[in-house]
């Protein structure tokens, strides 16, 4: 059987990508296979793989700086979110395996830059979570284009009989230009706003956390999911969530990202939002680009619940189509051989 290591910098993600990966019948050893966590529920991980390799070789690293020569040796694919630094760094140690980057759609062109200079060429594949990102103006190219996703049987059967709007995200405050938190702010004054999320203590909305088991039913009971969008990743996981649900979703749209300092810094970062392209007004969600126009969503949302279900069963086959299990999974099987 084949051996992944699964090198994670988001741990939602790493969560689901190896739940998958074990169900394509694959040995897969990530951080979460060894940690208890409490922001994620790793119930559905099976932790047998990582334990036999405890009970040999007495290692069970929990960061990649802790891997070593002979922990690495026992695996054929190595998966790395996010830092292509380390993939480089380790090419010698990488020789044999086939080394794979999976971005989270986070690299901006100074990043890819440095990917396309890499002294003697990247000795890695570059899987893609969007299309998107073929903006950037220096794209250091594509293996494979694989979205992220959501389980259909756990994200499903929305009914929002709860006359509010929700909302999830943590620890929003620390940073607000990358959240458009003054835009979330003002749109939702003067309505029903439940904020669940850690880190948010000041915030009047704020609800505390919520758990794993609690967070399908919030998405299905409230009437409106408000996705704030976190600059510069093309989508959320939430969004995705909320979508899958069959929820109304509601983010903000591209000209929400120009008052920001980071769209001054970066422009590009209103490309790589592929949310946009993927929203049709009015019909399987909506992308406000002022309070105004926010608040005017919100009001007929909650004032039509029919129109909240037609939206919201809109988006749920968009989020199958693009975002499903099953569609993922098969992109996997096919990328992987």
């Amino acid at each position: 059987m084949t051996n992944i290591l699964y090198l994670s910098a988001h741990a939602i993600l790493e969560r689901d990508e190896v739940i998958l990966l074990q169900s394509l019948g694959y040995n897969v050893y990530s951080p979460q296979t060894v940690i208890e966590s409490d922001w994620v529920d790793a119930r559905d991980i099976d932790k047998s793989f990582a334990e036999t390799l405890k009970k040999e070789l007495g290692e069970a690293p929990c960061h990649k700086s802790q891997i070593s020569d002979r922990f690495l040796e026992v695996f054929d694919i190595v998966i790395c979110e996010q830092d292509f630094n380390w993939l480089h760094q380790n090419r010698q140690r990488l020789k044999g395996k086939r080394a794979i980057l999976r971005t989270l759609g986070q690299l901006l062109s100074p990043s890819e830059s440095q990917i396309v200079n890499l002294e003697g060429g990247r000795n890695f594949e570059i899987v893609r979570c969007s299309p998107a990102e073929r903006t950037l103006s220096t794209y250091a190219g594509e293996d494979a284009v694989i979205r992220f996703y959501k389980d259909p049987a756990r994200y499903h059967g929305w009914t929002g009989e709860e006359p509010a709007i929700l909302g999830f995200g943590n620890i929003l405050t620390r940073r607000p230009e990358h959240v458009s938190l003054g835009f979330m702010l003002q749109a939702t004054a003067g309505f029903d706003f439940r904020l669940y999320g850690a880190g948010n203590a000041g915030l009047t909305a704020s609800r505390g956390m919520a758990n794993s088991e609690e967070m399908p039913s919030l998405y299905r009971t409230h009437r409106i999911y408000y996705s704030h969008h976190t600059i510069p990743a093309s989508y959320t996981l939430s969004f995705l969530e909320g979508l899958m649900t069959g929820a109304p979703v509601v983010t903000p749209g591209p000209e929400v990202l120009k008052h920001t300092s980071l769209f001054r810094a970066y422009p590009e970062i209103e490309a790589l939002y592929e949310v946009p392209q993927l929203i049709k007004n009015k019909i399987n969600g909506f992308t406000p680009n002022t309070i105004e126009e926010a608040q005017k969503v919100f009001a007929s949302l909650l004032a039509d619940q029919k129109m909240a279900s037609e939206i919201g069963a809109a988006g749920r086959t968009l989020a199958l189509e693009l975002f499903g299990m099953e569609t993922i999974r098969e992109q996997w099987k096919k990328f992987l051989g």
